[in-house]
């Protein structure tokens, strides 16, 4: 699966790429909002990955960029239980834990 994985957390992407790569995906990886929506319309996707560190205002944006080019692609949001809820995300799972997220992942595709 190919996978546009953002989180303005550079450490925090490069263990995640690394998780995903492990577990057989292919990882466009994006460390800000403009690099995330350009990346969107360079490559196709099966699902993005949108990090704890992403302020929900871009996530969402990113999030609608994505759909808009890509009507089939998951999102999934990396967020604890208090964050406000969001009508872009197909899936929210908490951050931390890689199996979930992976789990999320492999199911929405």
């Amino acid at each position: 699966m190919t996978i546009l994985a953002v989180s303005y957390d550079k450490e925090s992407l490069n263990r995640r790429k690394e998780e995903l790569e492990r577990a057989g995906h292919l990882i466009v990886p994006a460390s800000s909002k403009a690099a995330a929506m350009k990346f969107a319309g360079e490559h196709a996707y099966d699902a993005a990955l949108i990090g704890f560190s992403v302020p929900d205002d871009d996530a969402d944006s990113i999030a609608k960029h994505a759909k808009m080019l890509h009507p089939s692609i998951s999102i999934v949001f990396v967020r604890d239980q208090h964050a406000k809820r969001s009508t872009t995300a197909d899936v929210i799972v908490r951050p931390g834990d890689a199996t979930a997220i992976i789990k999320a992942l492999d199911q929405e595709t």
